[in-house]
Order: C-alpha cells, then structure tokens, then sequence
C-alpha cells in the first residue's frame, strides 16, 4: 500500500483543509463539545483540529517574540482553576496559553524563544501576581525596567470612604488643583 500527499488534506488527517476551516469556525463559535456535536466528531477529534489549527498559526508567524506583552490570568472554572494568558498588545492577538498561574506556566512561554530573541521584549504588561514578576525576572533580561504593572481597580475602592470623598471635594474647591500623576499610587 502507497500513501499519496493530496493538495486538499493534510498528511495523515481524515478531514479536507475546507472543512477544517469550517470547524474553526464553529469551535470559534462556541465550545468544543458543541462544536464536536455540530461537526459530528468525536470531542477529541474537535480538540485536534484546534490544535493542528494553532499550530499552523504559530508556524506562520515564524520564531518572532511580540515587543509589547500583556500577562494576566482568567479564571476557568470554579474554584479557583487559573490559565496564563500571553497577548501582543500590539496585534491585538493570544499569543500563549498556559494551564494554572504559576511561574512555570508563564516560563514556559518565554523559554520557548531563544534569549537574543527575548531582549527585544520593549514592554511587559502585567498585574502584581509573585509568580508572574518572578517568572519576567527570571527569563527576561532586564525585565524591571520593561515591567509595566497595571493598577487593580480594587485599589480605588480599597481606600477610606474619607479620604477619598476629601480628595474629590478638594479638587473640586481648588481652582488650581492639579490632577494626580497616573504613576502616584496609595495601594500598597
């Protein structure tokens, strides 16, 4: 028996290079078990066809590191179960995806790229969790000066109820009051 290379399907894949667009499409739509009943595929079969998808996209992109970086975490299920999410801010695009949010889940994004690579890293945009400050610091050659750290909203409401009705009702009486610098923080 002979295997022939077909220009409309993938090697070894039993779906057509149309129809797994299609079911991208869908798993864009909604969730994998979803899309596997729409598609009429098994939930594993649905799962490889993303994972074939995303890794055609990276293959794409080539072995470039985006410049300006944006790590959170987001919560998928209850009970505190984390992913690391990495996005180019400036493509707007995810860039990674790592299970937890642990240092090593963030590390593994960097060491994916070569350190020559990883200096060209501008800016890294991230909120105060250790793991991910250790994870820029370790693996990032001079991460505290491209660290960026977003302030929580949770430090406005953490203030006193006075202090910050004094402050609003101080602007608003002092015809020369000056804004407060965006770097000037109260939290912590």
């Amino acid at each position: 028996m002979r295997q022939v290379t077909l220009p409309w399907a993938q090697a070894g894949s039993r779906f057509t290079y149309l129809f797994e667009a299609f079911a991208i499409d869908v798993l864009r739509a909604t969730d994998v078990k979803k899309a596997a009943a729409l598609l009429r595929v098994s939930w594993d079969e649905a799962w490889h066809l993303m994972e074939r998808a995303v890794l055609r996209g990276r293959a794409a992109k080539g072995e470039c590191i985006p410049t300006h970086i944006g790590i959170d975490e987001k919560a998928i299920a209850k009970g505190h179960r984390y992913m690391t999410l990495v996005c180019d801010l400036k493509e707007a695009t995810v860039e990674y995806i790592g299970e937890e949010r642990k240092e090593a889940s963030l590390a593994a994004c960097f060491e994916a790229f070569p350190e020559e690579a990883r200096e060209s890293i501008e800016a890294i945009g991230l909120d105060m969790w250790p793991a991910y400050i250790s994870a820029c610091r370790d693996k990032v050659p001079q991460a505290d000066a491209k660290m960026v750290f977003a302030i929580s909203t949770s430090c406005a409401t953490s203030l006193k109820p006075s202090t910050r009705s004094e402050s609003r009702s101080t602007r608003r009486c002092s015809k020369r009051a000056t804004p407060p610098s965006p770097r000037a923080s109260t939290c912590g």
